[in-house]
């Protein structure tokens, strides 16, 4: 197949890229650099499936994550992202010590240095695990009082912005 017929067979299956990169692409897989894939899967067809993955097994025909994960391995980060981000999701102390404690997580560079500051911001980690409680309602009311604030700067006096933020009757005090 020439590069032309390449080129626009995956055209038709709804590629964007230029012809340069085809170009490139092409000549990593003749040099062995690449191996060429058995499937076409599109960039946010694989983005849908890493985010809903599931573990359950799908029916024949279907590509699911296991196999992106064996035709990609440096997909293998995403697995930690899933199972931290299941870890915190769940409240699983015992799965985000498992996790951060993985030597094999700190042999991926884009995950040793997450791992690094995470592992010693542990304690927090923890207790947001093990507390149902968090500073939401805290941190609205200071988001609050700071657009308040922004809204009256140069306007108004002291007074005027307590009333604003205590919601009170200037008459009441």
């Amino acid at each position: 197949m020439t590069l032309k017929q390449i080129d626009k067979s995956i055209r038709a299956k709804g590629h964007e890229g230029s012809y340069r990169a085809v170009r490139y692409r092409a000549r990593d897989v003749r040099r062995g650099v690449v191996k060429s894939s058995p499937f076409y899967l599109a960039r946010d067809e694989a983005c849908r499936l890493l985010w809903q993955w599931t573990p359950e097994v799908l029916p024949t025909g279907q590509v699911g994550v296991s196999e992106l994960l064996t035709l990609y391995p440096e997909l293998s980060t995403f697995c930690f992202i899933y199972g931290f981000r299941e870890a915190l999701r769940n409240r699983d102390p015992a799965q985000l010590r498992e996790l951060l404690g993985n030597r094999a997580v700190l042999e991926q560079p884009r995950l040793s240095r997450f791992v690094r500051r995470a592992r010693k911001d542990i304690d927090v980690l923890l207790a947001a695990c093990s507390h149902e409680e968090n500073n939401g309602f805290v941190e609205g009311n200071i988001n609050r009082l700071k657009t308040i604030k922004r809204m009256c700067y140069g306007r108004a006096k002291f007074d005027f912005l307590r009333i604003r933020v205590l919601c009170r009757n200037p008459d009441a005090s």
